[in-house]
């Protein structure tokens, strides 16, 4: 079946104030009940996500896969730098008990 005709272009239909909209019975939908509707916003987590998302699939290489591989190289390398200095740190204080007697 063909799709349904679209309806002619022109300006939309005046909006309704949401007091006259309540007092005339009309039910509010959530774009009229709110002021900002218009405005778009993100949380930070929002906005996080669409950074690491982006760098994830743009840097260094647009390939997803290769990313993939040069992130979790970089990330297992900062694993064992990591794990390597605290066991450093808590290998230095027990060099005096280990003292041999020859």
């Amino acid at each position: 079946p063909p799709p349904p005709p679209s309806p002619p272009p022109g300006p939309p239909p005046p909006a309704v104030p949401p007091a006259a909209a309540a007092a005339s019975g009309q039910k509010l939908g959530l774009e009229e009940a709110k002021p900002e509707a218009g405005r778009a916003s993100a949380t930070g987590t929002q906005a996080a996500m669409a950074v690491l998302n982006n760098l994830f699939q743009n840097f260094p290489t647009k390939s997803k896969i290769l990313n993939l591989y040069f992130y979790g190289a970089i990330s297992l390398g900062l694993v064992v730098t990591g794990l390597c200095t605290v066991f450093r740190l808590a290998d230095n204080g027990d060099e005096e008990e280990h003292d041999k007697d020859d």
